[in-house]
């Protein structure tokens, strides 16, 4: 049971950073798309320490770590699949 809980929480950490990102984009009207990974990436890691009760080895650390990152990957997909949606085809 603890290994099902341990892989439930990579889509909610995804989920809850993408949700943060998309307020931090609105919140703050400049150019932020450099920054964006580099904060998604840190609230992965720290939304992944308080779940896991701190990390205890480097698996906890990369798991965190990879799904604070795969939300700025959900965002991009979103992205793309909206330009494809487009009445004048895919932006380029």
């Amino acid at each position: 049971m603890e290994n099902f809980l341990g892989v439930a929480t990579v889509p909610a950490i995804t989920g809850i950073v993408w949700v943060l990102c998309a307020l931090i984009k609105k919140w703050i009207p400049d150019d932020n798309s450099k920054i964006i990974p580099t904060v998604a990436a840190v609230l992965g890691l720290v939304l992944g320490a308080l779940n896991f009760g701190g990390f205890h080895n480097l698996n906890q650390v990369l798991v965190a770590l990879a799904s604070g990152l795969a939300a700025t990957g959900v965002n991009e997909l979103a992205k793309l699949f909206k330009a494809d949606t487009q009445p004048n085809g895919p932006a380029e």
